[in-house]
């Protein structure tokens, strides 16, 4: 029996303002007969509409039209001949056409078009090679091209610098088990060396070698550090040592010892979650029967108070806040099958009769609670779906009664999706969709009526979408797209006439796409792009005269820049990584002038990356983890003026690529974990 043969109608909605009126029509046999070519992906991008399609000539090819027969083409025969280059996740980004596609040699990767064959190139070899692991779920939100490789989130500007593993995707990697704590001058981990397995280490303020603080679980096993918070002035951690199993231990500079043996079978408690507010300390215990709630008093007692899941499941608390004397948290309530169909709003004052139910959002599994509180005055502003009316604003004044959606923005059951909510002088800034205009910028008093838009950027389409909004010098600070300049930064001081673009970067259509704004000492420093020299550093100080280029760190001209990254306030100067062409990424330092604009070191000799991350401040030093080329990644400090750079050395040796983790600061020691071939992940320090 002959198959149906494929072939391809286009509406003439596509191209035609008299839509309507006329009938679906055949624009082109592509693969003549009644042979199908099969055409899939159909997606509207720039001026043409592309598709995947098998002529029988070239196999499975990137195609487009304009809607004729004549302007229905092959794009580029990507596989050459018959090998077929199957595009497909199709998706328009900045009015070019991304997919992924197989060229034969460097297996399935991200690529782009702009409907020429000179202009329809890979955009990175990610994988390396011929490697089956290709991108998956191409989204673009805000501005930004998202996908995933396996299990690891990635994101893109549209350039093969920009490509890089998103850094929310490393965030979100680390799950609850806290990477990092800070006081005075020390910095504590978990780390490994040769001999001890996954423990608890320390780094100090001078100069000087790593050191474990214990070897909780003795031998090449490892007691696994987690969850370290600062409490009392002293470090509260979970771990397991071979004996008692996972429980709550402390360590006090000194020594490391078992808080609290819990369960006291030898299976373990399995704290979790800890959590210091209003000198007491919060954590959660599972076993077989219950979750608790448990609180430690600032005389050392522990006593749980609540079973507050009576449920199946891991249970969770998450977004604790203080407000006042009193702490909010949310916590997630699952079905026998694991699948959370409820969220808790809970407020306590550390006692089981000062615990209160304020709140169940029972919601589907396509709706979302942010779990995001911010602390205006005493009332608390979060997101939130009961699944009814989406995903909405609420506020809480700690009563059951004063728990309430503050106003259905979205009118229905579709979502706003309020994102990026920032606290500016006691008002409330965030970016919302009220089903009309798009995603806009919205601020809040905390009442219905005084929810409002507060300019309609974009007017009469998809929105502006605001993001990485900052307080500055009681000024909101952002970026958006006004569909005339590009994304570009903008300010507001929450009226429709004082929301304008502070500096139109990229001009014209083109986008600045101003990213990573950090407010260092009422500068805003920030990333992005004028067109001319890519990538690179920017500041503001509110005014277009004011918005300048700090320093074009790209020594080779008509590239995409230097594109700096990790921008984090020190002591009154920005720290950041950046790559000048010739050094690859490595760690710098700014005060705001050209000059003052300067690679701290380079670690990594030549133009391979060093991969720094995690920087953390201890007073007058910055650590970070970063890679010279010989001894792997270690631990790094700088001091603050950016004069100097240097290596920590370890008496270990790392089991794998994995860097220290866990940097934690406790009176001027810092504590880290290390994962060594000898003794797996274990806790070392630095004095």
């Amino acid at each position: 029996m002959n198959s149906i043969p494929f072939k391809i109608f286009l509406v003439a909605i596509l191209f035609s303002k008299n839509a309507f009126s006329q009938q679906p029509r055949l624009v082109i046999d592509v693969e003549p007969g009644n042979r199908s070519s099969s055409p899939t992906e159909l997606t509207v991008s720039g001026n043409f509409m592309y598709f995947s399609a098998d002529d029988g000539q070239y196999g499975k090819e990137l195609w487009r039209s304009d809607g004729t027969d004549a302007g229905t083409v092959i794009v580029k025969d990507i596989c050459g001949g018959r090998c077929a280059s199957n595009p497909g996740n199709f998706i328009d980004f900045k009015g070019v056409l991304f997919f992924t596609a197989y060229e034969g040699e460097h297996g399935i990767e991200l690529w782009k078009s702009d409907g020429t064959a000179e202009g329809t190139k890979m955009v990175k070899d990610i994988n390396g090679g011929a490697s089956n692991h290709s991108p998956k779920q191409l989204t673009v939100i805000n501005n930004t091209l998202y996908f995933y490789i396996d299990k690891t989130l990635w994101t893109s500007d549209g350039t093969e610098q920009g490509t890089v593993v998103s850094k929310t995707a490393q965030v979100l990697s680390g799950k609850h088990k806290y990477n990092e704590i800070h006081l005075n001058s020390q910095l504590v981990f978990a780390g490994s060396d040769l001999h001890s397995g996954h423990e608890l280490w320390k780094a100090g303020e001078k100069k000087g070698s790593k050191i474990m603080v214990k070897d909780i679980y003795p031998g090449k096993s490892s007691s696994n550090p987690e969850y370290l918070t600062l409490f009392k002035g002293l470090v509260f951690f979970s771990a397991d040592d071979g004996t008692n199993g996972r429980e709550l231990w402390k360590y006090d500079g000194i020594n490391a010892t078992l808080f609290k043996n819990i369960h006291t079978k030898g299976v373990g408690s399995h704290p979790s979650q800890l959590a210091a507010y209003n000198q007491q300390l919060f954590f959660v215990t599972r076993t077989e029967e219950t979750n608790l709630l448990w609180v430690t008093s600032p005389q050392g007692k522990s006593t749980a108070f609540k079973d507050i899941f009576q449920g199946f499941g891991e249970m969770e608390i998450t977004g604790l806040t203080t407000v006042q004397q009193t702490i909010y948290f949310f916590s997630n309530k699952g079905t026998e099958a694991g699948k959370n169909d409820s969220t808790i709003l809970w407020k306590t004052d550390g006692t089981t009769e000062g615990t209160f139910k304020l709140k169940t959002f029972q919601h589907q599994s396509n709706a979302t609670l942010l779990q995001h509180l911010v602390n205006i005055n005493g009332t608390l502003f979060f997101n939130a779906s009961n699944g009814v009316s989406g995903t909405e604003l609420w506020k809480s004044d700690g009563t059951t009664k004063g728990t309430v959606m503050v106003r259905d923005i979205f009118t229905g059951n579709e979502s706003s999706e309020p994102q990026f909510l920032t606290n500016v002088n006691g008002t409330l800034f965030f970016s919302a969709n009220d089903g009309r205009d798009g995603n806009e910028l919205w601020k809040s008093d905390g009442t219905a009526k005084g929810t409002v838009m507060v300019k309609d950027i974009l007017p009469k389409a998809i929105g502006s979408f605001p993001d990485n909004l900052v307080s500055m010098n009681n000024l909101l600070y952002f970026a958006c797209n006004d569909g005339e300049h590009g994304h570009e930064l903008w300010k507001s001081d929450g009226t429709t006439s004082g929301t304008m673009m502070v500096k139109d970067i990229s001009n014209g259509e083109e986008a600045g796409d101003p990213d990573d704004l950090v407010n260092v000492g009422g500068v805003l420093y920030f990333t992005a792009n004028d067109g001319k020299t890519g990538v690179e550093l920017w500041k503001s100080n509110g005014t277009e005269q004011g918005t300048v280029l700090v320093k074009d760190i790209m020594e080779k001209k008509g590239s995409d820049g230097s594109n700096p990254s990790e921008l984090t306030a020190v002591n009154g100067r920005l720290f950041f990584v950046a790559n000048n062409g010739s050094d690859g990424d490595e760690i710098w330092c700014s005060d705001g002038t050209s000059k003052g604009t300067y690679m701290v070191k380079d670690i990594k000799k030549g133009p391979q990356n060093s991969h720094i991350k995690s920087f953390t401040v201890v007073r007058d030093r910055v650590y970070f983890t970063a890679d010279n080329g010989k001894d792997g990644v270690e631990l790094w400090w700088a001091d603050n003026h950016g004069k100097n750079a240097e290596m920590i050395i370890g008496n270990y040796s790392l089991s794998n690529e994995t860097p220290p983790m866990y940097l934690t600061v406790i009176n001027g020691v810092l504590f880290f974990a290390i994962d060594s071939r000898d003794t797996g992940v274990e806790l070392w320090k630095v004095e």
